[in-house]
């Protein structure tokens, strides 16, 4: 920055690891730490120098910690101090946290997100101020421990005022602060209680910021930010209530809308995830999103689609047809091309294009009932359904696993509700035996399979599902042997009797026998080899 780039000592630093990167680094802090000396250019040469040592070798600062960490609070906490030092000090933490470097730990105990807070809301220097706040994006992203020191300043409301009107700043300032605010609205898998609470005012805010940034006059690289943003902000929203706000202004969808429709499938992609986002369980929102001409959209635009983005499409179209309301099912379903086009995706060679099929094919099928649904299950489904867990077989492909998840729990719950079709499913189609192979697949895959991978994780499930849909079978064909017997019992008691006595056959006690499948803990399965008897 300015001239301390230019300064050949530290210029040379840049070139490579040095041995003397130790002595450089403590003559730069023990000069920092003397604030009599009144030679401003060498104090902003000497934070440069820390700030290029410690981005270069991030681990470099251990022996001098006490320090660094003396000489970064006495900078950032004294008054009027020199905006280019303040800001290559800033810059050495943003880029630290970057690297995950330990020392972030060794700051923040001293309040350090407090301090570097107070900068980016009061600092008049837009130089400062602006690295400020993209430090804090850094820190929140870090860990729990580093996101609850800067959840605990003011950091959310500074930027959403900030971000009021993108119009008033730089493209880059709305990159800073929109990425910065994505960060901290991202949630915490670990550590729920440090999530964003968005009450009423702050909706308000997220709603203005959002249709500003989307709204922008093309092209701007702050309109897919704004995208971006919209996406965090739906899926943090636990009352459903953000698909009502945007949905309700035809501004910022025919804006999302020309975004979709235009060439560049990364921002398509964004904009079909957020749509997705919007319809999941809300009828009234689907309804809309249909209005506005998404699924039109999405018919063309998967013509000319990446393998991506068309998958994106076909998962949003999956949560279309998740709708209970008939007019949002057969905006999709009376498609001709596009059905038939999903039909033949249940079969693609791609997984992520396949598995979405797969759960749009089944959503329909779940949605129809009575004849419309046996015509279906006669037509192709049924024999989908044998397909799928017969044909399954890369264990490494946990999109698959998640298809077969979903094709399982499907016929687990039909076969509860004592679906007729499964009567021919099982007795004629050899769906008991297409079920028994894959349990067995399953078990034998899980013995190679490491602990706590996702692959495993995915088949453990998978899994549970054989062994439900297992004893789901044999109570279904209980169920069936009951019907049966009170069949005869009826027409027995309609038939004129007999007057020799008959004894009736003796049962076979294994052929009545139930089986029982236990559903185990991933904790305690013993998965043996099978040998063969």
């Amino acid at each position: 920055m300015g001239d301390a780039e230019i300064h050949p000592f530290i210029d040379a630093a840049t070139t490579a690891q040095h041995a003397n990167d130790g002595t450089r680094l403590q003559n730069s802090l023990n000069f920092l730490k003397n604030y009599k000396i009144k030679h401003i250019l060498f104090r902003r040469r000497a934070v440069a120098e820390i700030r290029i040592v410690l981005t270069s070798r991030p681990n470099a600062y251990e022996p001098f910690k006490d320090d660094i960490v003396h000489v970064f609070n006495k900078i950032l906490k004294k008054p009027n101090e020199d905006i280019l030092v303040l800001e290559q000090i800033l810059w050495t933490i943003t880029n630290l946290s970057h690297a995950n470097s330990k020392l972030i730990h060794e700051l923040l105990p001293a309040d350090i997100a407090k301090v570097i807070a107070e900068h980016a809301k009061n600092s008049t220097a837009s130089a400062v101020r602006d690295q400020a706040i993209m430090c804090l994006g850094n820190i929140v992203s870090d860990c729990d421990t580093c996101r609850n020191h800067v959840m605990k300043t003011g950091i959310f409301e500074t930027v959403l005022d900030l971000l009021q009107t993108p119009t008033n700043l730089t493209a880059k300032q709305r990159d800073h602060y929109a990425w910065t605010l994505q960060n901290i609205l991202r949630p915490s898998p670990t550590a729920p209680d440090l999530n964003v609470l968005l009450t009423s005012n702050r909706r308000e805010k997220m709603f203005k910021i959002s249709f500003g940034l989307i709204t922008l006059p093309p092209p701007d690289a702050s309109i897919i930010q704004g995208v971006e943003l919209l996406h965090d902000w739906i899926m943090i929203d636990s009352e459903k209530c953000v698909g009502v706000s945007i949905v309700e202004n035809e501004t910022i969808m025919n804006h999302l809308l020309r975004i979709f429709d235009g060439d560049d499938d990364d921002a398509s992609s964004k904009v079909i995830r957020s749509i997705g986002n919007l319809v999941f369980n809300d009828d009234d929102v689907i309804q809309r999103i249909i209005d506005y001409g998404f699924v039109s959209s999405m018919d063309a635009r998967r013509l000319t689609a990446g393998v991506k983005l068309e998958s994106d499409i076909i998962w949003c179209l999956s949560n279309i047809l998740g709708s209970l309301r008939p007019s949002c099912v057969h905006a999709i379903y009376g498609r001709t091309d596009l059905w038939e086009y999903l039909i033949r995706n249940c079969y693609s060679y791609e997984f992520l294009i396949r598995r979405e099929s797969i759960f749009c094919v089944m959503n329909i099928c779940t949605f129809f009932q009575g004849e419309e649904q046996k015509e279906l299950y006669q037509t192709f489904f049924g024999k989908m359904i044998i397909d799928i867990l017969d044909g399954f077989t890369i264990e490494e492909n946990t999109s698959m696993a998640q298809a077969v998840q979903g094709i399982l729990t499907h016929c687990t719950d039909e076969m509860n509700r004592n679906n007729p079709i499964y009567k021919e499913m099982i007795y004629e189609n050899g769906f008991e035996e297409a079920v028994q192979k894959r349990y067995e697949w399953t078990q034998k895959t899980l013995q190679t399979l490491d602990v706590g991978t996702p692959q495993r994780r995915e088949l453990f499930i998978l899994f549970n599902l054989c062994v439900d849909a297992l004893n789901s079978i044999d109570d279904y064909k209980n169920v069936l042997k009951c019907d049966d017997q009170m069949a005869k019992m009826k027409i027995d008691a309609l038939t004129p009797m007999d007057s020799t006595p008959r004894r009736p056959p003796r049962e076979d006690i294994r052929e009545c026998a139930q089986r029982s499948f236990a559903i185990f803990d991933d904790t305690i399965l013993n998965l043996s080899p099978i040998t063969p008897k």
